[in-house]
């Protein structure tokens, strides 16, 4: 019961900053019907399904034009959000969460884990070649790192998904400030993680390469190393598995689909972050039942 009240409280903080957003940028007074509870509960069923807007439009009782027009609204402010639900964590965050991995796996050092991925598209009327990646399907790239709480520290979102996984590191932002800025972003005992297909650097630790001749500090750097790196393999799991949408975007455009997946993140870290006050807001409806 509590827990199911928890839930509501998150919704109910999301449905609030998404309205004090689209106040904010004068989209939200339309001539289109506007119940705004509502029209956020089609939107999180659209990304939470793989239902198609019609059918969507016939469990709400609206057109699916009216639900195409509210879901696009709504993935906006979720783009507009994503400088303050998205962040690289601060001084202080880096510090605790260095104590965290270390804790848990006896990694020093370790900001977060990156690594990239594929999200299938549509086949693209428009030079649809690039996206064409390895498993014969058509997909655009999610990079991201991600902390050991399964935040989303940051994206990088559009590349083709033919592209492997370094070059699209190299083409991010990330790289770039990691090169030009590395103590913006990193202490110079910090780093964060990543698998084989990127290449080492001071800043972007790799596993060792399993040739069968590694010795024993060489197996147990590699153990600990995928322990702690897995945080970001399990938060692009939670990721696809709370919003099914991301599993098939059915979109012809490309800046479409890419604010789609942007907007999803932007949910995963506000809800993850509300999640850190789950203990507090189960104490206070406890209390609150106490009262009834």
């Amino acid at each position: 019961m509590i827990y199911i009240l928890v839930e509501v409280v998150y919704i109910v903080l999301l449905l609030h900053d998404i309205a004090h957003q689209l106040d904010d940028d004068n989209r939200q007074h339309t001539d289109v019907d506007y119940n705004f509870s509502h029209m956020l509960l089609m939107v999180l069923w659209v990304l939470a399904t793989p239902d198609s807007f019609r059918s969507i439009a016939l469990r709400f009782g609206k057109t699916p034009g009216v639900v195409h027009y509210h879901y696009k609204r709504i993935i906006m402010a979720l783009c507009d959000m994503s400088d303050t639900l998205i962040t690289w964590p601060t001084h202080e965050e880096r510090q605790v969460l260095s104590r965290a991995v270390l804790r848990r796996t006896g990694f020093p050092g370790v900001i977060g884990a990156l690594d990239g991925c594929h999200i299938n598209i549509i086949t693209p009327r428009v030079n649809p070649q690039p996206y064409f990646n390895r498993k014969h399907d058509h997909s655009i790239v999610l990079q991201a790192v991600a902390d050991c709480n399964l935040l989303f520290r940051d994206v990088y979102v559009g590349q083709p998904g033919s592209i492997h996984d370094s070059r699209v590191f190299r083409r991010s932002p990330l790289c770039a400030q990691l090169l030009n800025q590395p103590g913006q972003y990193l202490d110079n005992d910090q780093h964060i993680l990543g698998d084989g297909a990127y290449i080492l650097t001071d800043k972007v630790l790799t596993p060792f390469r399993n040739n069968g001749n590694l010795n024993e500090h060489q197996i147990n750097y590699n153990c600990r190393h995928s322990s702690a790196r897995s945080s970001v393999e399990r938060a692009f799991g939670a990721l696809k598995m709370k919003w099914r949408r991301l599993f098939y975007l059915h979109s012809w455009n490309i800046e479409y689909a890419v604010m789609t997946i942007v907007a999803c993140v932007c949910i995963h870290n506000y809800l993850r972050h509300q999640g850190q006050l789950e203990l507090w807001a189960g104490w206070l409806l406890a209390v609150v039942e106490l009262w009834i």
